[in-house]
């Protein structure tokens, strides 16, 4: 089941997400203001690839972290949510590596942002429902004990 083992290297891996969750909060720059021409408000396009690369590392250590667990697992239901994740978690990365390496042909730092938010969305979304089937089987796995 959901293992409530310590592990160095998971406790690593908190650290680390917590560090990128503050990089990208200053990369948004809340509190600051950049004006552009409608009287709005946008990221810089640097800040943009920060928060995209930021993203990726969550992502990229999320990953490691289940394929460690679907390893230590013998329960084939919780491998296949596990196997699940996996999917997820390769399909963001490749979705943040695509705009990472193809977001200087977008023509304008609008389209970047709003490309970048449409994936960061998705990916929410993905996870959001991951996690909602996460708590519905461990709901019932811990029914079953």
């Amino acid at each position: 089941m959901f293992t409530s083992n310590f592990r160095a290297l998971f406790f690593f891996f908190d650290i680390v997400l917590s560090i990128g969750l503050y990089v990208t909060f200053m990369a948004i720059g809340i509190g600051t203001t950049m004006a552009i021409g409608n009287g709005t408000t946008s990221p810089s396009h640097g800040s943009l690839r920060i928060v995209a690369a930021s993203y990726s590392v969550f992502m990229a250590l999320y990953l490691l972290w289940d394929i460690l667990e679907r390893k230590s697992t013998k329960d084939p239901h919780e491998t296949t949510f596990l196997q699940n994740s996996n999917y997820m978690g390769i399909t963001s990365i490749a979705a943040l590596l695509a705009w990472l390496g193809f977001q200087q042909r977008l023509p304008t730092d609008d389209w970047r942002g709003g490309l970048l938010a449409g994936i960061l969305g998705l990916i929410t979304l993905c996870f959001f429902l991951l996690m909602l089937q996460k708590r519905s089987f461990y709901r019932v796995a811990r029914a079953a004990i």
